[in-house]
Formats: C-alpha cells, sequence, structure tokens
C-alpha cells in the first residue's frame, strides 16, 4: 500500500530481509524505478520481471546460482558473495558499465561456448576477485581481458587459482599458458555476410530490401515472382555506416582479444562502390581496430601492416618492398601461413594505416593499367603485445586482420576462382583431420621413442653387470641370459609397434599420385582458360551486333582489330599461365624426386648404421666373452701345474719314505746274518 503512494520513486534499498524467491510487484514495474538494493535477502532465484527502467541493481550476499533475465537497461549490477558459475546472463545488456561478480563459483570469465568478450570489453569498472579459477587454457581469454588494466579496481591478488590442486594459490596472471596451443581449424568461428547496394531509383521494384533489413527481395521481370535471398544486414550506398555495429564491430574485437579476423570484399560493379567501400568499411575497420588496441598501448604494443597484390596469372607482389624478394608461403605450427620475405611498416595510428592502403592501390592502379581491375589484393594488420611483462620472458599474443579486396564485378562471369561451399568446407575438414593426426602421430612417436629408450638402457645395464661378474653360479647366469632376452623381444616389439604407428604412404604411390593431380590441375586449367576465351569471342560477337555501324569500312574494321586483340592477349595471358603452372609442376616434381632420393639415401645410411652398430655391440661381447675365457683357461692351467709340482714333491717323499722303511723291515727280518757279522 505504502508502495502505491510513492508515485515519484526511483531509488529503493529492500536489503536485509529474507526473500527467498523474489517477485517483483507489479506497482513497482509502473514507476520509473532507477535502482534497487535487494542485498542480503538470501535470494535464491528471480522469477518475475524487473522494472524496464532499472539502471542500478544490487543482489550482493544471496545465494543466486544464475540469474535470467536482467533488465537490459542496467548499468551497473552488484552479484558479489553468490553461486554463479557463468555470466552467460550478460549477453544482452549492451549498456552495462560496471559488473561486481567477486566471491562467486566462476571458473572463468570468458567461456567461449556462451560468453565472448564483446560484452565484458565495454565495461569501465569490473571486479572479479575471490572466485574458484581453473588454471588451464580455458583461462587465456580471462586472463587476456584481465590484464587490460582499466578493468581490475582491486588487488591482483584476489585473483588466484583454486583448482588443479597444484597450482592452488598461483596467481592467474602468473600461470604459463605455453602449452595452450591450438591446432589449426580446431575452432571455427561464425562468418557474417552484408549486402551492399547501390542506390535503387525511385519506382525500380525489382530490388526490395526487407523491413529488418536482412534480405532482398529480387524480380527478374514483371510477370515473374519474386525470390528471396538472406544475409546478416543489408544496406546501401546512403546508410552503408550502418554495417560498423553488425559486422564489423565483432570482428575488431576479436582481433583485439588475440584472434585472428579476415574481411572479404568482392563483387563491387563500379568504380563508385568499390571508392565508398574504401571509404567507409576500410577505414571504419582500421578506425574500430585501433580505438580497441591504443587505449591500452604501451610500449609493449606492436602495429604492423603489409600489401599485396595478386595478378591474373597467379603471381604475387609485394607492393611495400623496393627490393622486391622472393615470397614463400610457410605453414607455421603456431602463427598459422605466413609469408617469408613480406615487407612489414610499423604504423602508430588508423589514419596512417589508411594512408599507407590507399598509396598502395593508388600506384597499382597506375602501374597495371587496363588489368587493375583483375587484380585482387590483400592488406593485413598485424598486432603484437606482451601478455606480462614481469616475466624474464614474457609471452607473446599475436592477431592479425586481413583485409581482402577479391577482382571482379557482381556478374557470375567475372567471379573466377571462387569455389562452392561443399568443396571449401570439405578441404577445411581434411585439413583438421590431417593436421589432427599429425598431432596423435607426434605424441604417439614421443611415447614410443620413450619406451625405446628405457627399454634399451635396462639392456645395456644388463650386459654390463653380465660382462662385470663374468663367471658365476649356473642358474644366475641362466636367470641373467633369459632377462637379456625377454630385453631384446621387447624393443623388437616395440620397433615394430613404432614402425606401425609411423608408416608413411610408398614413395612410388605418392609421387604417382601428385603426378596424377598435377596433370588434372593442369587439364582443368585449360579447360577454364578455353571457357574464358569463348566466353570473350561470343561477347565480342554480342558487341559488334549492337553496334549499328556499316557493314564494311575503317571504323567497323578498327573496332573488329580492337575486339580481336582482346581475345589474342587473353589467349597469350592464357598459354602464359599454363606454361608457368606446368613449369611449377616440373619443379614440384623435381623437388619430390629430390626428396626421395635423400629419404632413401638416409634410409639406406641408417640401416648401415643399425648394421655396424650391432655388430660392434656382437664384437665386442664375444671379445669380453672369449677374454673371459681365455683368462679363467690361463688360471686353471696354472692352477694344475702348480698341484702336479707338488703331487710331484709329495710322490718323491712318500718314495723316499717308503725306501727307508724297506731298509728297516729287511734288516728285522734276517737277524743270523746280523750276529754273524758282529763275531767276525
Amino acid at each position: 500500500m505504502l508502495l502505491n503512494l510513492t508515485t515519484a520513486l526511483t531509488n529503493l534499498d529492500v536489503s536485509r530481509n529474507n526473500f527467498s524467491i523474489f517477485h517483483f510487484p507489479q506497482c513497482l514495474q509502473e514507476r520509473q524505478l532507477r535502482r534497487l538494493n535487494l542485498s542480503h535477502s538470501g535470494i535464491t532465484e528471480v522469477n518475475s520481471l524487473l522494472s524496464a527502467s532499472l539502471e542500478d541493481l544490487d543482489l550482493s550476499y544471496n545465494s543466486l546460482k544464475e540469474f535470467n533475465n536482467p533488465p537490459q537497461t542496467l548499468k551497473k549490477l552488484v552479484l558479489s558473495n553468490n553461486h554463479l558459475t557463468s555470466l552467460h546472463f550478460l549477453r544482452n545488456l549492451s549498456h552495462l558499465k560496471e559488473l561486481n561478480v567477486d566471491c562467486n563459483k566462476l571458473t572463468v570469465l570468458v567461456d567461449e561456448t556462451k560468453l565472448g568478450l564483446g560484452i565484458l570489453q565495454q565495461l569501465d569498472v569490473l571486479h572479479a576477485g575471490g572466485n574458484s579459477y581453473h588454471c588451464d587454457c580455458a583461462l587465456l581469454q580471462t586472463v587476456l581481458l584481465l590484464n587490460k588494466t582499466k578493468f581490475i579496481s582491486e588487488d591482483p591478488g584476489m585473483y588466484l587459482c583454486a583448482t588443479p590442486k597444484i597450482l592452488q594459490g598461483t596467481p592467474i596472471m602468473k600461470y604459463s599458458f605455453g602449452g595452450c596451443v591450438k591446432p589449426p581449424c580446431e575452432r571455427a568461428e561464425t562468418v557474417k555476410v552484408g549486402l551492399v547496394l547501390s542506390t535503387i531509383p525511385e519506382g525500380k521494384d525489382c530490388v526490395v530490401i526487407r523491413e529488418d533489413r536482412r534480405g532482398v527481395d529480387y524480380k527478374l521481370a514483371k510477370d515473374e515472382e519474386a525470390q528471396s535471398y538472406f544475409f546478416d544486414q543489408v544496406v546501401t550506398v546512403d546508410n552503408i555506416q550502418s554495417l560498423s555495429p553488425v559486422l564489423l564491430q565483432p570482428l575488431t574485437e576479436a582481433v583485439s582479444s588475440g584472434y585472428n579476423g579476415a574481411l572479404l570484399i568482392c563483387g563491387a560493379s563500379s568504380e563508385e562502390i568499390k571508392s565508398v567501400i574504401d571509404n567507409t568499411i576500410i577505414k571504419q575497420v582500421l578506425e574500430n581496430l585501433f580505438s580497441h588496441m591504443i587505449p591500452n598501448a604501451n610500449e609493449n604494443l606492436f602495429i604492423s601492416v603489409s600489401f599485396l597484390q595478386f595478378y591474373p596469372d597467379g603471381s604475387a607482389v609485394d607492393v611495400l618492398s623496393s627490393d622486391q624478394q622472393a615470397l614463400k608461403l610457410v605453414a607455421h605450427p603456431i602463427l598459422g601461413n605466413v609469408v617469408v620475405g613480406l615487407c612489414e611498416v610499423c604504423v602508430s595510428s588508423a589514419e596512417e594505416a589508411y594512408a599507407l592502403y590507399e598509396s598502395c592501390r593508388g600506384n597499382l592502379k597506375s602501374n597495371t593499367g587496363l588489368i587493375f581491375s583483375r587484380c585482387s589484393s590483400l592488406f593485413s594488420v598485424a598486432v603484437e603485445w606482451k601478455l606480462d611483462t614481469e616475466k624474464a620472458e614474457p609471452e607473446i599474443c599475436r592477431s592479425r586482420l586481413q583485409l581482402f579486396n577479391l577482382a571482379g564485378g557482381a556478374s557470375r562471369t567475372n567471379l573466377r576462382g571462387i569455389m562452392n561451399q561443399a568443396p571449401c568446407l570439405a578441404l577445411i575438414w581434411q585439413s583438421y583431420r590431417t593436421t589432427k593426426s599429425k598431432w596423435h602421430s607426434s605424441d604417439r612417436t614421443r611415447e614410443s621413442t620413450d619406451t625405446m629408450k628405457y627399454l634399451q638402457e635396462q639392456l645395456r645395464e644388463e650386459m654390463e653387470e653380465h660382462m662385470r661378474e663374468g663367471k658365476g653360479s649356473v642358474e644366475k647366469v641362466q636367470e641373467r641370459v633369459t632377462r637379456i632376452q625377454q630385453l631384446r623381444e621387447s624393443i623388437r616389439e616395440e620397433k615394430l609397434k613404432s614402425g606401425a604407428a609411423i608408416q608413411t604412404p610408398d614413395l612410388c604411390q605418392q609421387s604417382h599420385l601428385e603426378y596424377n593431380i598435377a596433370q588434372e590441375r593442369r587439364r582443368q586449367l585449360k579447360e577454364h582458360h578455353g571457357r574464358l576465351i569463348q566466353e570473350e569471342v561470343e561477347k565480342m560477337e554480342r558487341d559488334l551486333a549492337q553496334e549499328q555501324l556499316p557493314t564494311e569500312g575503317p571504323e567497323r574494321e578498327l573496332l573488329v582489330l580492337t575486339r580481336e586483340r582482346r581475345v589474342l592477349v587473353l589467349q597469350m595471358e592464357a598459354l602464359r599461365t599454363e606454361a608457368q603452372q606446368a613449369e611449377r609442376d616440373l619443379q614440384s616434381q623435381y623437388d619430390q624426386h629430390q626428396r626421395e632420393l635423400h629419404c632413401l639415401r638416409e634410409e639406406s645410411l641408417q640401416v648401415f648404421r643399425v648394421f655396424r652398430q650391432v655388430s660392434e655391440e656382437h664384437r665386442k661381447m664375444s671379445e669380453g666373452r672369449y677374454r673371459g675365457v681365455l683368462l679363467e683357461a690361463v688360471q686353471d692351467a696354472v692352477y694344475l701345474s702348480t698341484q702336479n709340482q707338488e703331487l710331484q714333491a709329495e710322490n718323491k717323499q712318500l718314495c723316499k719314505a717308503l725306501g727307508e722303511l724297506k731298509d728297516a723291515l729287511a734288516v728285522q727280518s734276517d737277524p743270523t746274518s746280523g750276529l754273524a757279522s758282529q763275531q767276525q
């Protein structure tokens, strides 16, 4: 009843109550309530709509596990000391400037599956200490966000690892993310498509933009039924600035957060639209990117740009380089595709970057002449910054924004080289599977190598022990020999297992497959050029038929010669492209042949090295055993000789004693002879 009387109520404090489940009164929904304090009230659920004008809401010191459908007008939200595990409910709070989620059960702030960086980056103040942060690779985006100092307003010591147990108490700012590199294509980003139309004249209803500006209705003729085409956003040249919030802003936010982004522009049918795109879209993208990076800039931020021009024959030129070094595309395991030899120029502002872009486009237009409209370009902006400057060797975060300008107008015949969606997805999936299999193969090879080293070390120790002990009891020697045989068998099985894990296709079959692929590529290129020339001839015939010129005369002859000259130029360009492709295929086959020879040579040398090593080990083992046997034989011979001498000496003594004994017995057996001798 009291609330019904307060018609001008804007601030309401009903804290320190016991609501449990909070139901927002209907009478308050009709008031222009700006601030509401519901702290210390034991609230476990908010199940009714709050005021549509609410800007400041305090729900701290409650028991909320989730907070669904918050008012979209909120500018300040306090949810500290609750039981929140996710911030997915912030997705639609586009006006939020201050957020307090201290002392909850959050393991990360930025969840790639529920909440991106967009909402959190718009905050002026963020309190998120005292949470149960889980320190692993999923915490990387949270640390990147908190490293921007304008977000943290309390002691960084409140941001500690809660799990795993071994890292408990470690500041999350000092956690190393060095091993958190994902394979390419493991994370697929959303692709958004926008359409820019030229100004539609009044009275023309062949193209009608839908009210939600997410599609167009197109009628080829008045009597035909309109066909609908849907996009993420459709604008005209007059309101092209509205592209930025929907398409361009999320792109630059992702790049400033450490992701790689790309913008593909194609189908511009006139120089007017191309100029508008350069002056609005390209310029706006650069301004958005620098507006995200420069406010947090310091001596640890580095921004550089590069510009590549692609010609119809497939060649590429570094526009910013003066010496025109040879360019080579290299697949880096962390940075992705990198062009070796590409010149990069350091810039410090969006104006400087856009001035370089305009200068490069102007120079190309003057240098390429008539074929400028058939050339594509790639303007790249690379951003690097240090994650933790307190470390002796801080980690570097690198992101890249690529602006592709694809040659060709809106007609299908002008957009050459564009593949259908299905083959592109198939190629992406194949690349992902190949990369993932290589990672798994590398892990298996590493594990197999460790096992092999352990078994070889055990075998070496057993052999050394066997050689040191030499001769022993039969049972002990037999036991050691059995262990040695078991280790050898284990090593042999591990080698077979390792060989099966890293087995590669036969070199001859691989070469034959690459040859067939190159041959098919040249055939398709030849057919493509044939279609181009045929279309050019048909176009020439149509143009001549439309020209109202006399059947014979210098004007018609001059026009025919001009058209034929274009066809001849196209034929020469096609032949040159085919010759260059054949030369590249030949060079590729030669390089493959050299690699095969090198592999065979290395394999043969490896076999010989292993054979020599095994033979040497066998020789040393046999030599040691023979030396031991010989030493034992010599010792036995010496011992037997000594025993023989002792026995001979004893034999002599026994013979002497036996002779004396015989003499004594002889004297005792003949007493008469002794008596006679005495009488004489």
